[in-house]
């Protein structure tokens, strides 16, 4: 057991129906999938430390489990169930399978194991180590072909973010600084917002979380969907990073180990 606990809230793997690539769909619903969910963030991530690590059972366009209900919307600003794709007029089978179930009994199957589960993870590093660092790790979607041809931005290869419940200008610094010192163009958001608490610790000062998001032509080729590669050296790098992270919050909060 590691003071840290890497969450993975969109792993998008249960949208197409495969890890290794989109099966042919079209382009606008290849983009609308690399838009709304994290392809591969579950072993990009992950597998740096699977035994400290949580990972959403399905992606966002089944059940938002960022969505954190009687404190505040989440960055997103979006509920914990809505039909994402079908606003560009397409819906994958498990969103239309998901009506005839309804919403509060995919609540009990999603949405509340997985955060008693966080809960119960961070009261274990709690308790063991005095405090926990929870690392909420996404991925950025390249702009899409019609964002490139109004000459949109590319996104920052690494965005860094924190909430105002749990910001602490030092958590941004060791981690912009742990990776840029392993390589990476890293970005603070200006605003602070992204990062959120699990439920049960809100105001504990023993933890913290920062919102870590690598763009997805990093580990992918965005145009299949297929992995780089490099991807498991990739992966490798991204896990350097992350103990880190940690081991530098360690050392500046004098959390025990």
């Amino acid at each position: 057991m590691k003071p840290f606990v890497i969450v993975v809230p969109n792993p998008g793997r249960h949208l197409v129906g495969t890890t290794d690539h989109f099966l042919g769909l079209d382009r606008f619903l290849t983009e609308a999938i690399l838009t709304y969910t994290d392809p591969y963030a579950e072993e990009l991530f992950g597998n740096t430390s699977p035994e400290d690590t949580i990972v959403s059972p399905v992606d966002t366009t089944n059940c938002n489990v960022e969505a954190l209900e009687g404190r505040q919307a989440n960055w997103s600003g979006r509920r914990i169930f809505e039909p994402i794709l079908k606003t560009i007029g397409r819906e994958p089978s498990n969103i239309s399978a998901r009506r005839t179930i309804g919403n509060q009994t995919l609540r009990k199957m999603w949405y509340d194991p997985f955060h008693q589960k966080l809960n119960d993870m961070t009261r274990e590093r709690v308790e063991r180590f005095g405090g926990c660092l929870v690392l909420i790790c996404v991925t950025t979607p390249v702009p899409t072909l019609d964002a490139q041809s109004r000459e949109e931005p590319m996104p920052p290869l690494v965005t860094i973010a924190c909430d105002d419940g749990s910001a602490l200008s030092s958590l941004l610094r060791i981690s912009e600084q742990a990776f840029t010192k392993l390589g990476f163009d890293a970005h603070v958001e200006s605003l602070n917002f992204g990062s959120w608490l699990p439920t049960e610790f809100w105001e504990h000062r023993g933890v913290a979380s920062v919102r870590l998001s690598i763009r997805q032509d990093f580990f992918m080729e965005v145009r299949t969907g297929n992995k780089d590669p490099q991807f498991a050296e990739k992966q490798k790098r991204i896990g350097d990073v992350l103990f880190k992270i940690s081991d530098d919050w360690n050392k500046a909060t004098g959390t025990r180990l």
